[in-house]
């Protein structure tokens, strides 16, 4: 073993240091000198690259979170909306348990600081989601709905009218 950064020569890779489970035999070669490594990355460049990397789901942002809650268990579909407001995304979602919609909105979101609940503050709805040992406030808006019942009376006086059944 050789500590430090330096250039493996060829054929002088011949030994896997992780455990491989018994049973099973490998042999290992490097046909090519390797590259030396690099000086050792600092943790707000690890970050940067990780944020990056999820960048590429954001950039699907409101379709990704649409999919991911119209999965959830009594959720209506043509009450699921994503909109872009100023600083943020307001997320409005009708049905379904109002954990299991934060949950799904904990998955697709990025940023849960750009969430945003409506100027309607009785139509927001806020959500714990514990992540030990981390506790995230999640807040979405219930759409306005309003139920009824309706009878229809038909009245005719044409001579000739005849019924459908």
């Amino acid at each position: 073993t050789q500590s430090g950064s330096w250039t493996p020569l060829q054929n002088t890779v011949t030994t896997i240091v992780t455990s491989v489970p018994s049973g099973y035999t490998l042999t290992v070669n490097n046909p090519v000198s390797g590259v030396p490594g690099l000086a050792p990355q600092s943790v707000q460049s690890y970050r940067a690259q990780i944020l990056n990397g999820f960048s590429a789901v954001a950039q699907g942002f409101g379709t990704y979170l649409e999919s991911l809650l119209v999965q959830v268990p009594g959720v209506i579909p043509r009450l699921v909306a994503i909109r872009q407001v100023t600083n943020g995304w307001e997320v409005i979602c009708g049905g379904g348990d109002p954990y299991e919609v934060a949950g799904a909105i904990y998955l697709g979101t990025l940023d849960l600081s750009t969430l945003q609940g409506s100027a309607t503050t009785s139509r927001n709805v806020l959500a714990s989601i514990i992540s030990p040992p981390n506790n995230y406030s999640v807040i979405y808006v219930n759409p306005p709905l309003t139920q009824f019942s309706m009878v229809t009376t038909w009245n005719t006086i044409s001579p000739s009218f005849t019924s459908g059944t």
